[in-house]
């Protein structure tokens, strides 16, 4: 083909865009966020500094006031996270976005340490389930272009929570599961405070 392959997937996203009668989806749930907190996490992203934060987690009844130094802002697919050091903890943890509640101040965070779970890739490699039959696994090789019967995703380490979570791989009745987890030192518990 002169313009590339076929996408089947993409052709049916633009079918249901344009409000094709035979294609539906699921609603989305939205998670509003406040353009002013993300615009200004963002900014102190760029511009290596700190945000002193109202912040609600769930390991807490109450919002609390933190420092926090953000890096990135990343998606899990459903929800906007901010991947900061936290100076309560002396760790890199990531923040829910829409948990921010305000921002009371900035200034500059200095040195701080690297981000391994971020910076060094983690291999994470699928394979179809092995409680499936023989054209079960037939199948899910086929709908997720498996290689040899395998499929590699190389993610930051710090998303491999959120991979496990939004792919099923933690479920009893999953089509998938991990042929390989060598990152057993990985804490599931400190991501997405």
């Amino acid at each position: 083909p002169a313009f590339g392959a076929p996408d089947a997937g993409k052709a049916l996203s633009e079918m249901l865009a344009a409000g094709d009668s035979l294609v539906t989806s699921l609603p989305k749930l939205e998670r509003p966020l406040d353009p002013d907190i993300v615009a200004r996490v963002r900014l102190a992203a760029r511009g290596a500094e700190r945000l002193r934060v109202d912040y609600q987690s769930f390991t807490r009844s109450q919002p609390q006031k933190r420092w926090l130094a953000p890096r990135r802002l990343v998606s899990d697919g459903e929800r906007w996270h901010a991947r900061c050091w936290c100076y309560e903890h002396n760790e890199w943890r990531d923040f829910v976005l829409a948990r921010i509640a305000a921002i009371y101040e900035a200034g500059p965070t200095g040195q701080l340490p690297r981000d391994r779970d971020w910076e060094d890739a983690y291999r994470l490699v699928l394979r179809p389930a092995d409680g499936l039959s023989k054209g079960q696994r037939t199948t899910v090789m086929r709908e997720y272009a498996m290689q040899a019967g395998r499929l590699v995703v190389t993610i930051p380490r710090a998303m491999r929570l959120y991979a496990v979570r939004r792919w099923g791989l933690d479920q009893p009745a999953t089509r998938l599961e991990m042929l390989e987890d060598h990152d057993d030192d990985f804490s599931l518990d400190r991501a997405g405070e």
